[in-house]
């Protein structure tokens, strides 16, 4: 993306249904790349039959983290994260959380600018006495 292309992230949770989704991926990129859409897309499968596909928002989930410590084969520590689910925080009807909830191919258009561009005001205003010596 970062190049002037189109970037993908697809993520699928249940297992066994490689071919199939990569169809749907072949068709969905094919498609993607007529229109000339440049950007990236985040898509996801849900567990069961696919009744179709949504154009979504990003919803929110929040994770508890556990970070494991281990030590690599020269006995420097490396960390293994593993998160379990608390609880889908934004599951609005247009949102991939709840797409994929409903059965449906979510498709989320991603920015990588995530500047709060509202609070750029406040913040000049917070900052602009500050002298640093």
């Amino acid at each position: 993306m970062f190049l002037g292309t189109t970037g993908i992230a697809v993520s699928l949770i249940e297992k066994g249904k490689y071919t199939y989704v990569a169809k749907v991926v072949k068709e969905i990129i094919k498609l993607v790349y007529k229109k000339k859409f440049k950007g990236l897309l985040n898509i996801n499968f849900p567990h069961k039959n696919f009744k179709g596909i949504k154009v979504t928002t990003l919803g929110e989930r929040r994770y508890k983290n556990i970070v494991h410590v281990k030590k690599d084969p020269l006995g420097f520590p490396y960390y293994w994260l593993k998160s379990d689910l608390i609880k889908n925080v934004n599951i609005n009807k247009k949102s991939d959380i709840y797409a994929v909830s409903k059965g449906y191919i979510s498709v989320t258009p991603i920015i990588t600018d995530l500047t709060d561009k509202s609070s750029l005001t406040s913040l000049e205003k917070i900052f602009s006495s500050v002298k640093i010596q």
